[in-house]
């Protein structure tokens, strides 16, 4: 039972304080729509950025040091990635 209510009082935290922050912001009142974009991707090389960017922040950044592990001379990692972001 306790591990159940010391579960829910951190969730009912950060509910609570989300919304007072909108609340506080009140997005409501001065909404207007964002700008539309019809020439989205300007690039294929800026939306594989993109997506590289993504990639890393959603599980990706896991990976680099299996990768650094595995290279045949990890003193070169700064090359690759300079390379790799260098293509984008």
């Amino acid at each position: 039972f306790a591990a159940v209510v010391l579960g829910i009082i951190p969730v009912l935290l950060n509910c609570g304080i989300f919304f007072y922050e909108v609340a506080l912001v009140a997005p409501w009142l001065n909404c207007l729509p964002g700008p539309t974009r019809h020439d989205w991707p300007v690039s294929i090389a800026k939306a594989a950025l993109g997506l590289n960017a993504f990639a890393y922040a959603f599980g990706g950044h896991g990976l680099y040091p299996e990768q650094i592990r595995e290279m045949s001379k990890p003193s070169q990692w700064k090359i690759v990635v300079m390379v790799t972001y260098g293509f984008a």
